[in-house]
């Protein structure tokens, strides 16, 4: 035991040992780090060595910003008359088939009058005629091609065929309808003529049995045959003028219906229901000295800064009037701009930042940042190329319009400065544009 302890002792006396020499050696190390001399703290202190900044010469059409105040506006209703036909002192509509504020769908029935159907179906231009088998032209091909895009298959033939015919007898029953037909006289027609297929037939037979006059049987037997089809094509499913109001477009949100169970349709003047047909818009005032920079295609933004939310507009109609904004006092004149994309909603009274970029010039000039341009005791103006390597030059130029921080720059001596180039935009030996002026 006492051996073991003889051995064991000299190990933890190195062992600390070695960690005290370890310690020491940390705390100088640390200690030489911290300790600066009076003359490295003074450089420390000192401002990094300046660099030039280089910005590229570049071709562009200078712009000003035009700020204005306005407003998001809800776009225009559109106002849904009833066809002509469906007018008359004995056109009282019995249903109603559409409510303020829902999505007015294609195909859908505005309205029951006297018990017969309205339908909306966009469609380039109205119905100019009651639509029956065997008409061709381009109302039934419009008619086909709407059919299409509520899904029935039907082909856009320009003849309102029997398959156009079933694709209408399904159209109505969709939507709890039963077509129209050809009327008495049709249905009295097509009765005969399959009397008259009846006999033919009859006698087509006789005569194949008497093997005798077979020919003239067989030819009245194909007469009468077509005269069914023809007969059937009259007195089946019509679409009559007067069950079509054309719609610009679907999708629209009901902002007023202008009837109800009990109206009575008597006048074409007087509007179904009213649809928002046109996107918001932004309603703004441009001030007069501003106002000869706002022209029709500029490109703007709007900025709601209440949310914080931004969008793209085009300025879309400039008023020719004198206006005063009511709540800013701002006179000068009525401007209207278009969203580019999705629009902002409507947000009653608040107002909204409106920003168009304004040419100054007619045209694309050479330019640069104004900070970019340098002056001279003489007067002159220069820019500083700096090339490859950081060699610099500087070139005499003349400057023009300015705007939107960029100056155009005219060189002295054609060829000398060139898109592309590179420019300083700041030096300490020279005063640059922006401060002369």
């Amino acid at each position: 035991m006492t051996a073991g302890r003889r051995w064991r002792k000299p190990v933890i006396t190195v062992a600390v040992a070695a960690s005290v020499v370890l310690a020491l050696a940390a705390t100088a190390l640390w200690a030489g780090n911290q300790v600066r001399s009076p003359a490295q703290t003074a450089a420390d202190a000192l401002p990094p060595e300046p660099s030039l900044v280089l910005v590229e010469v570049e071709r562009r059409l200078l712009a000003e910003p035009v700020v204005m105040r306005g407003k998001v506006t809800p776009g225009p209703s559109a106002k849904v008359f009833p066809p002509a036909a469906a007018v008359g002192p004995d056109s009282v509509v019995t249903a109603v088939g559409v409510r303020k504020g829902e999505t007015l769908d294609n195909g859908q029935v505005l309205v029951v009058r006297a018990g017969v159907p309205l339908f909306g179906l966009v469609l380039p231009f109205p119905l100019y005629r009651d639509l029956a088998g065997g008409l061709s032209g381009p109302d039934v091909a419009e008619l086909q091609r709407a059919l299409r895009r509520l899904g029935y298959r039907v082909t856009a033939t320009g003849t309102f065929d029997k398959a156009t015919q079933r694709a209408i007898g399904r159209f109505f029953d969709d939507r709890g309808h039963r077509a129209p037909s050809g009327g008495a006289e049709a249905t009295a027609q097509l009765t005969a003529a399959r009397t008259a297929l009846t006999q033919a037939r009859v006698a087509y037979e006789r005569a194949s049995s008497a093997k005798s006059g077979m020919a003239a049987a067989k030819a009245t037997l194909d007469q009468a045959q077509v005269a069914v089809a023809h007969a059937e094509l009259l007195a089946g499913a019509t679409l009559p003028r007067a069950t079509v109001v054309r719609l610009v477009k679907a999708g629209g949100k009901v902002t007023a219906v202008r009837v109800k169970v009990g109206s009575v349709l008597d006048a074409s003047d007087a509007p179904l229901l009213e649809v928002d047909g046109e996107a918001a818009y932004v309603a703004a005032t441009v001030a007069n000295e501003q106002a000869g920079f706002v022209r029709v295609g500029l490109e703007g933004t709007v900025l709601d800064e209440s949310t914080g939310e931004r969008a793209d507009v085009v300025v879309s109609s400039v008023g020719g009037g004198g206006n005063a904004d009511d709540k800013s006092g701002v006179s000068g004149l009525p401007v209207r701009l278009r969203f580019v994309g999705a629009p902002m909603a409507p947000a009653g009274d608040r107002s909204v930042r409106v920003a168009v970029s304004a040419p100054t010039g007619n045209g694309q000039v050479l330019a640069v940042p104004v900070t970019a341009v340098y002056s001279r005791p003489d007067g002159s103006t220069f820019v500083t190329i700096v090339g490859a390597g950081g060699r610099t030059s500087d070139v005499t130029v003349v400057t023009g319009q300015i705007a939107g921080g960029w100056v155009e720059v005219r060189p002295e001596h054609s060829g000398t400065l060139t898109e592309g180039d590179r420019v300083a935009v700041s030096e300490a030996a020279t005063a640059p544009l922006a401060e002369t002026k």
